[in-house]
């Protein structure tokens, strides 16, 4: 029976500055879980939830990200128009990306109008990227394709996490 809007709940999945997915205290390394998380991730104005959906039933279980949940990993450019593919195999405009520094001098990369999912940039595609950084009165940009995009400094919270209601 469908109840129209998915079950929400804490997931308990905690996510590490490092990477690590976890789960009730153990590591999830079974990549083919990892890539279904990944795929199926989403934000809403609460926070950053996996959307499980099997047959009529569908949940939202929230995770709590320390770090950094998705990464870019390379770009491709396809009838003039550059994409940035992240690890969830989804292509990102370079027109719908927004490159930010947070505290530590990370950069990394948010789609535009999310406000919690955030992409750390591989360090190939950081390598790929580095020689379209540009420094202008110490302001920082980057110009891809003669696009010029400026990287902005983050001053949110890089975590995210569980809401309170779930918690």
């Amino acid at each position: 029976m469908e109840t129209g809007s998915p079950r929400k709940f804490n997931s308990e999945i905690v996510i590490e500055e490092d990477d690590q997915w976890w789960f009730r205290g153990s590591t999830i390394t079974q990549q083919k879980v990892l890539d279904y998380f990944k795929d199926n991730m989403q934000e809403d104005a609460s926070g950053i939830f996996i959307d499980n959906k099997y047959g009529k039933l569908s949940e939202n279980g929230y995770v709590h990200c320390k770090g950094f949940p998705l990464q870019i990993r390379n770009y491709i450019t396809e009838d003039g128009v550059t994409f940035l593919k992240s690890d969830d195999d989804k292509l990102i405009p370079l027109s719908d990306a927004v490159f930010y520094l947070d505290s530590h001098d990370r950069l990394f990369a948010m789609k535009t109008g999310q406000k919690f999912l955030k992409y750390r940039l591989s360090k190939d595609f950081l390598n790929f990227i580095s020689k379209f950084i540009l420094e202008e009165n110490g302001n920082y940009f980057l110009d891809i394709g003669g696009k010029k995009m400026p990287v902005l400094q983050y001053s949110g919270s890089i975590e995210v996490k569980i809401p309170a209601d779930y918690s």
